[in-house]
């Protein structure tokens, strides 16, 4: 599901009507693909008239007109995304399920 290959720019309203214009720059993957249309996404997302930065968010295709909205994400800068990646890479992945326990120190 690759709805943002050459969009232009949007406009969505969220918290008390606020309008918020965004503009995905590149899609890079999809992390998964849920039901009702339902998706988390990593992009480069332009939010306002902010710089192009990293996005990781769930979007929702719209029944009424096939358009992905956003839902709830995260943005992050260029260096905010090498902390991320050395945080994960630091994760045992053979280990998950013991982080996920509630009596597990990481």
């Amino acid at each position: 599901m690759n709805n943002f290959e050459a969009r232009p720019k949007h406009e969505f309203a969220c918290n008390a009507g606020k309008v918020t214009e965004y503009e995905v720059k590149k899609h890079i993957d999809t992390i998964m693909v849920g039901m009702r249309g339902f998706s988390k996404e990593v992009t480069i997302a332009k939010w306002s008239d902010k710089e192009p930065a990293f996005d990781i968010r769930a979007w929702r295709v719209s029944e009424r007109d096939g358009l992905q909205y956003p839902l709830r994400g995260i943005t992050l800068s260029k260096n905010e995304l090498i902390k991320l990646r050395e945080i994960l890479n630091s994760i045992d992945v053979n280990c998950i399920d013991e982080y996920m326990s509630k009596d597990c120190e990481v």
